[in-house]
């Protein structure tokens, strides 16, 4: 079991001041020695540690620094999506990319069916999808070759106006063609 030694970090004590709850601008924290420690991670122990840590300096209330947290458990290799799932359920209202990252991190799993599951979660929290969210879905459903689940995802795509982007119509068009729906991905 390999642990991250804090006390080997060249840091002061000042670092570790605790933030207020609002969220400081990113710059600030962008290369913040507990989110740096991130990097280092290579199992899910390490990653718990480094978790404490961010809870210990405050970090954890920030958007930035939860978003950085997530993103590490949801695509990192290192990384575990029930730990991020756990995350993003302690958090009182997560942000768009949060969900995203969520959603794209199920997506890249054995079930991709759960990032529709998520997605719908999103939706019924009040968090409006963006140009991010839509790839990430369709691609899932190209995964399950569920027509009919990318179909009412396009549906949505037209609703809100997310047409006009290159990234959306690219994943539109795979998943039809993956699908075999080859007539309406000429149409797009």
């Amino acid at each position: 079991m390999a642990f991250i030694s804090l006390s080997s970090l060249p840091i002061s004590p000042s670092t570790f001041c605790v933030l207020p709850s609002s969220d400081p601008p990113y710059k600030l924290l962008e290369n913040h020695p507990s989110l740096n420690l991130l990097s280092q991670c290579n199992n899910i122990q390490s990653l718990k540690q480094v978790h404490t840590h961010i809870i210990k300096t405050g970090l954890h209330n920030t958007q930035f620094a939860l978003s950085k947290l997530v993103e590490f458990c949801a695509v990192s290799p290192s990384g575990d999506i029930s730990y991020a799932i756990s995350i993003l359920e302690a958090i009182e209202e997560p942000n768009q990319f949060i969900w995203n990252t969520i959603i794209r991190g199920l997506s890249l799993s054995s079930d991709p069916a759960v990032a529709i599951l998520f997605y719908v979660r999103m939706i019924s929290s009040g968090v409006e999808p963006n140009s991010y969210t839509f790839p990430v879905l369709l691609k899932s459903c190209a995964k399950m070759a569920d027509t009919h689940e990318g179909k009412q995802l396009h549906g949505q795509v037209l609703k809100l106006g997310l047409d006009s982007d290159a990234f959306v119509n690219s994943s539109l068009i795979n998943m039809y063609e993956q699908n075999c729906e080859l007539d309406i991905a000429r149409l797009i």
